[in-house]
């Protein structure tokens, strides 16, 4: 008897699963992309709303002009053939595709689709087809995927290409997230008073289905205006694999009025955002952000990676940072302005900062507390900075090409300790005949307000003959000047290698020493000036004087907005009677 009945249920059973799949094509669904298929969804939705069950959506276009609620314990399932990325034109799409029209002109009108507890959305692609990327500001429309006061909802496998906010969780506890993508407007994803360890996944926003340029004025209030990801209250989060493009700020934490959020952040990156990460508020565990990639933009001169700052909470903020890349054209890759802060930096790679070429730091520490040791820092003009009002800091065992350069403006509770060290300076010999690579490691204690080092390139765009592509260069900025050391009272001759362009021209560009132009810089093209100097002490100074140009192109996706002067690619200093001495490497490494 028993056996009979073990039998039975597991019949019934299957036939109550069986039951509980449905689609929306037995319900009236016509998926031709024109057909209002709003009722079908909700008919499908509620006929399996009792029991729970999985709502079948095979693939095509539907057009869905009001809302839908997925019941508690119900999965509304599409077809994940390939990468769902729209395809306007596409007739018969591998995927499916929902076509969302509600709300527009109402940001706090009914979401697009609205979770309930144990529901869960699969295998969509989501667009707002009357949206258009002429309407700057963007046209607001309501949240496209949201939930509230629930628990263990599930998003996989889906892409809203065009939503002005993608998706809103509220106090929803336990939910999973994998694989979402596309280009959502004003905000990516935001998580607000969630418990019990929220997990987010392989998420990428990034510009599907535009044409980007960062001087488009769409893209620009992205730029200026989106967050691609915000985190408030949380119960330790976990966020990974995730990425975001063009965004005014990629991660923001902040406390929005229930409490401040915590969490690890694995392999998560920010490209060409006007800030990668802002850390307004955290809880006493803080966040943990470990292996990230944060990059700078060439579309605008703001680009800062990691900003702290004070915000609502009253909590010791903590924010660890391990073995995570800051490169690109960034003003800064650190900046910590919170007193009830406490930052640590560890194995981080810091490279391509000072974007406005204005003696910016890496790492700029001006209100908190800070640990940074074990990092990597590639040759510029400052590492780190620490601000007056600053509190203890610990610094040590960090590298720099050029030794680790802090400017100290506390002058107390600091603490620097086995970081690497200055190079040593040429001796009365090498003095006699050397030459300056610039653009190459090792060439920075030599300039002044010049722009990165690169690899030498004709002034033209193409490359300069085979003899100097081993060779590097590096643009002038406002303020540039050459410091060469020198023997006192030794006459010497300059040779120096340049590129001038037409913008480089000026009245009275050339080099100065003293006030007085010593080399005058007169037509555009490939240059090589040669002249004799006698100096007067043991530091050379000539201060460059140059017209300023850019060489931005709104026709590029990654325009160059940098304001340039003329570039420099090699110096050689020979001291009178010396000229049959080996030149040697004015550039100086420490390895």
């Amino acid at each position: 008897m028993k056996k009979f009945f073990l039998i039975v249920s597991i019949i019934l059973l299957s036939a109550s699963a069986f039951a509980a799949t449905v689609s929306v094509k037995n319900f009236g669904a016509a998926g031709d992309g024109k057909t209002d298929d709003t009722k079908a969804f909700k008919d499908a939705l509620q006929s399996v709303a009792a029991d729970g069950g999985i709502v079948n959506v095979p693939a095509g276009k539907y057009c869905l002009r009001g809302n839908l609620s997925v019941p508690a314990g119900v999965t509304l399932q599409g077809e994940w053939n390939s990468a769902p990325i729209v395809l306007k034109g596409e007739n018969e799409p591998s995927n499916t595709v929902l076509m969302a029209y509600a709300g527009r002109g109402d940001a706090s009108a009914e979401p697009f689709i609205r979770l309930n507890t144990c529901s869960s959305l699969r295998g969509v692609a989501i667009y707002y087809p009357e949206h258009s990327v002429k309407d700057v500001p963007p046209v607001p429309y309501p949240p496209c995927i949201y939930a509230e006061r629930t628990d263990n909802v599930e998003i996989e496998n889906v892409n809203i290409e065009n939503a002005y906010d993608g998706v809103v969780l509220k106090k929803s506890g336990r939910f999973y997230v994998d694989n979402l993508q596309g280009y959502p407007i004003h905000t990516g994803f935001k998580v607000d008073g969630c418990y019990d360890i929220g997990r987010i996944e392989n998420v990428h926003f990034w510009p599907f289905g535009i044409f980007y340029t960062g001087l488009d004025p769409y893209c620009k209030w992205i730029n200026e205006n989106g967050t691609a990801f915000e985190f408030n209250r949380t119960d330790w989060q976990y966020c990974t694999n995730c990425f975001c493009f063009g965004y005014g700020v990629g991660y923001k934490f902040k406390n929005d009025g229930d409490g401040s959020p915590n969490g690890s952040f694995v392999a998560i990156g920010a490209d060409s955002c006007n800030i990668s990460v802002l850390v307004e508020d955290t809880d006493f565990t803080g966040i943990s952000i470990i292996h990230g990639e944060f990059t700078g933009s060439w579309g605008n001169n703001t680009s800062k990676g990691i900003v702290i700052k004070s915000g609502k909470g009253e909590e010791k903020s903590k924010i660890s940072v391990v073995n995570t890349a800051f490169w690109g054209p960034l003003i800064s890759c650190v900046e910590c302005d919170n007193p009830i802060a406490s930052l640590t930096l560890s194995a981080c790679r810091f490279c391509e900062w000072d974007r406005n070429c204005d003696a910016a730091p890496a790492v700029d520490l001006i209100r908190g507390r800070a640990v940074i040791t074990g990092n990597t820092f590639d040759e510029n003009y400052r590492d780190i900075r620490i601000g007056k009002a600053m509190g203890s800091v610990v610094i040590s065992s960090n590298i720099s090409e050029g030794g680790l350069k802090v400017t100290n403006n506390s002058g107390r509770f600091v603490n620097l300790t086995d970081n690497e060290p200055a190079p040593a300076p040429m001796n009365i010999t090498e003095k006699k005949h050397y030459i300056l690579n610039v653009g190459m490691p090792g060439d920075t204690p030599y300039l002044e307000n010049f722009y990165k080092q690169e690899p030498a390139t004709g002034i033209g765009g193409g490359f300069v003959k085979p003899a100097e592509q081993t060779k590097g260069q590096r643009w002038t900025h406002t303020g540039a000047a050459v410091k060469l050391p020198v023997i006192a009272g030794r006459k010497y001759r300059l040779r120096m290698q340049a590129g001038i362009r037409e913008g480089s021209l000026c009245d009275g560009a050339g080099f100065y020493l003293g006030g007085k132009r010593l080399i005058s810089v007169t037509k555009a093209g490939e240059q090589y000036f040669e002249c004799d100097v006698t100096p007067e002490s043991d530091v050379l100074r000539l201060d460059v004087k140059s017209g300023a140009w850019s060489p931005a192109n709104p026709n590029e996706k990654q325009p160059d907005l940098r304001t340039l002067g003329l570039l420099v690619r090699s110096i050689e200093m020979t001291a009178d009677g010396c000229e049959k001495l080996p030149a040697a490497a004015a550039n100086r490494k420490c390895y």
